[in-house]
């Protein structure tokens, strides 16, 4: 009868449910993940193109979880809902007992409801131990977003999600991601989890995990050939009216264009113009773009019915056949093919011919994905032609949402400079440092004038406000007052465009005078601090070494001993605090000088003629030995003084 009651349900299914027109692309999941028994079809096949019911998807749920026996078990307690056939009371029952489930109100679980991707990403992060009672993790309105946000859905599963009803093929899918993801708070992933509580046996876990592309269907060069219903022609008019083209591919039904950059770049108006014919000539959002890579996303206000998927390009292979549709010289939707001749990090090089107008088409693998976009071919040589892998387009940002004015007047798009830090050098002079931005063209300097209640601009002796160009150099300035609060703040200039200001930094400057360079005030210790003094022995200082750190609010002083080691031991084990205070005395000279605060390491170092195998088991001496001038040296920091300069403490860290 259990035989029987099941057929029956799966005839209704099919009766109540309308078959979508959306094509199956993850059967190879399907039937991985039936092996373990989580995914079953019907006497039709796994149905990958039906919407799945609601009561599937909590079936699939307890068997992510390894209860379905469990709640088999419980088939013969009464339902707290009025709509679960019998077949199915065992799971809606342990579901509901075990608050994985609240039913729809009313009495009703919605047993033949059709299940929504929100509602399947649900029980699949319920799974995994998230919760979404309260909010704790996450809440049924943004499953979906907080699935991406931990990685669990990726671009592709999600475009799928988001523009068509969700099928049985995208279960499969998400399901079978889900078991190689791992549970909340731990190391294992689920699939790992069923293994060590008996559900599946390592075998069949292995098994499971046994996947690649070669499962998947390749497609013919006439099937390739359909996917050109989802490429474009480009028609970019500049604002000196001057015109050009190239190719763009939908990889979505809602408008949205992956091409290139250059073609983008400049443009006041850009024409789209169909397989079919059609031509939008309407606006142009701009969602994203990298023009290192050459790579942009648009946006046109129209519905379309094609759009291709996008692939993996880390899993392209030297000599694997590829396919290209684009718009070579004019020609709408013309389609080659060819080999993967090198793949670099940055650039696929393919055998392809590309002509001009097949900039920013798709490069599509023999399953019909894409793996890249057409960037150039070389007219010098016979089948040379590049692409950008289409993973560089994958983690490119696209939340923009700019106008076509916008992108060629470069408004908001360079990020603001971080980390400004000041330090003093000078009685009147300051250095002013702040980490680079990549896509800067120069940087702008502000200080704060208390007078005018505003920012201006700092100027260099020519009159320029250009500062900055390169990564690691540093600006620095005078004419200010002794015991003046300055303010400084930085932007970046790309094109004609400018980032917001930076974070404010700030410094008082000391009214001591002129500041001794970090090297003056080294030469300054050690001659006036030849030795480190502990009862009555005497320790001789062979240099002292002043450095300040990468965010210039710390010095470090590194005082160096040429004694040997045991007059270096005694002192050290015979009188901690008197050796403490005396290198903390040093640290408050140079504390006191520049005002900020200062750690102080004593440096053990000795000169051996061959190598110290010794002390590669010596606790004292861990990766602490260094060749150079014919002799191998070792260096150990015995002591580290951190001095806090507001509160004028310190914390001494001993080493053994």
């Amino acid at each position: 009868m259990k035989k029987l009651k099941v057929f029956l349900f799966i005839i209704t299914i099919v009766l109540i449910t309308n078959i979508t027109a959306f094509g199956a692309s993850y059967e190879m999941y399907a039937e991985k993940l039936s092996t373990i028994g989580v995914f079953k079809g019907t006497e039709n096949g796994y149905e990958l193109e039906r919407q799945p019911t609601r009561l599937e998807g909590l079936i699939m749920l307890i068997r992510l979880l390894g209860k379905e026996a469990e709640a088999l078990k419980m088939s013969q307690e009464p339902s707290a809902f009025t709509d679960v056939p019998d077949w199915g009371r065992g799971y809606v029952n342990y579901a509901y007992k075990n608050n994985l489930t609240k039913g729809l109100g009313n009495g009703l679980f919605g047993s033949n409801d059709v299940l929504n991707g929100k509602s399947y990403i649900t029980f699949l992060l319920r799974a995994l131990g998230y919760s979404d009672t309260n909010n704790a993790d996450f809440s049924w309105d943004n499953a979906i977003s907080y699935g991406k946000t931990i990685e669990l859905l990726d671009d592709e599963i999600l475009n799928k999600i988001d523009n068509g009803p969700f099928i049985r093929d995208y279960v499969a899918k998400t399901t079978y991601d889900t078991l190689q993801f791992n549970v909340k708070g731990g190391n294992n992933t689920l699939l790992e989890k069923l293994v060590d509580e008996g559900v599946l046996s390592k075998e069949e876990a292995q098994n499971l995990l046994v996947l690649n592309q070669e499962e998947e269907k390749k497609l013919t060069a006439n099937e390739i050939g359909e996917l050109s219903k989802g490429v474009v022609m480009l028609q970019a008019t500049g604002y000196d009216d001057f015109m050009w083209s190239g190719s763009g591919f939908y990889i979505d039904s809602n408008g949205s264009i992956v091409t290139n950059f250059l073609l983008v770049d400049g443009a006041k108006s850009i024409e789209v113009m169909d397989d079919d014919g059609s031509i939008y000539n309407g606006k142009v959002t701009v969602q994203g773009y990298d023009d290192i890579n050459d790579l942009a996303l648009i946006r046109i206000d129209k519905k379309n019915e094609f759009f291709l998927e996008i692939g993996d390009s880390d899993n392209i292979k030297l000599g694997e056949e590829i396919y290209t549709i684009g718009s070579a010289l004019g020609l709408s939707n013309t389609l080659s093919n060819g080999i993967i001749s090198s793949n670099r990090k940055d650039l696929i090089q393919i055998s392809a011919p590309i002509s001009r107008g097949s900039r920013g088409g798709a490069l599509i693998n023999d399953y019909g994905k894409v793996v890249g976009v057409i960037l150039s071919g070389y007219t010098e040589g016979e089948n040379i032609g590049f692409a950008v892998p289409i993973n560089i387009f994958k983690s490119m940002p696209k939340d923009l949402s700019y106008s076509l004015d916008d992108l060629y007047n470069n408004v908001t798009y360079i990020e603001k400079p971080t980390n400004v830090t000041l330090t003093q050098t000078g009685a009147n002079s300051i250095s002013i440092y702040w980490d680079s931005i990549p896509e800067a063209d120069y940087y702008r300097v502000f200080v704060y004038d208390n007078s005018i209640d505003k920012y201006y601009i700092i100027v260099d002796e020519n009159g320029s406000n250009k500062w900055h160009w390169y990564p690691d150099s540093c600006l620095e300035y005078g004419g200010f007052d002794e015991n003046e609060t300055v303010y400084i703040s930085v932007t970046a200039v790309r094109g004609n465009g400018e980032s917001e200001f930076a974070e404010t930094a700030n410094i008082t400057l000391s009214s001591q005078g002129s500041l001794m360079t970090l090297e003056e005030m080294g030469d300054y210790l050690i001659s006036n601090n030849s030795n480190l003094y502990v009862d009555d022995k005497s320790i001789l200082i062979d240099n002292i070494d002043v450095d300040i750190s990468d965010n210039n609010d710390t010095i470090f002083i590194s005082i160096f001993l040429s004694a040997g080691l045991n007059d270096f031991l005694v002192p050290f084990n015979d009188n901690r605090s008197e050796l403490t205070q005396t290198i903390a005395d040093l640290g408050t000279v140079v504390m006191d000088y520049y005002g900020i605060d200062t750690t102080v390491s004593v440096i053990y170092s000795r000169p051996y003629p061959f190598y110290p195998s010794a002390f590669e088991s010596n606790n004292l001496y861990p990766n602490t030995v260094s060749y150079y001038d014919d002799s191998w040296f070792v260096f150990y920091p015995y002591v580290e003084i951190e001095m806090d300069y507001i509160n004028r403490t310190y914390d001494v860290y001993w080493a053994y």
